[in-house]
């Protein structure tokens, strides 16, 4: 029996609160919120600490996800719970920024001739 559109706002506020552990069932309970209510939807990102860009991110994930048979114990591995964003901030790196290799630093302050 599908859940009506104030029960899954409170289902998505109460699994909001262990993004970690639940984050497929909420991705799943926000992308149905989005298509039954927007207002709600935008409602739920600013009454919790989720963020939109993590909202957003967790309803693409369980629209790509849901229909596909993959265990979710394999995506906590892939850390799909975690925004890209969040990785990169995880690992001291800017998003948008590849870390520099050590050859690229080595010729960093090299000088190229002058085509002329």
């Amino acid at each position: 029996m599908a859940l009506s559109t104030e029960d899954l706002f409170q289902k998505a506020l109460t699994l909001s609160g262990d993004v970690e552990d639940n984050f497929l069932e909420l991705g799943k309970s926000l992308r149905q919120l989005q298509d039954r209510d927007s207002e709600l939807f935008h409602k739920i990102v600013a009454k919790t600490n989720l963020g939109r860009r993590k909202a957003y991110y967790l309803v693409e994930v369980s629209r790509i996800f849901d229909p596909l048979p993959v265990p979710r114990s394999r995506l906590r591995e892939d850390r799909l719970d975690k925004t890209p964003a969040d990785r990169q901030a995880r690992h001291g790196r800017q998003p948008g920024r590849t870390p520099r290799t050590g050859r690229e630093h080595q010729f960093q302050g090299a000088r190229t001739p002058d085509a002329g």
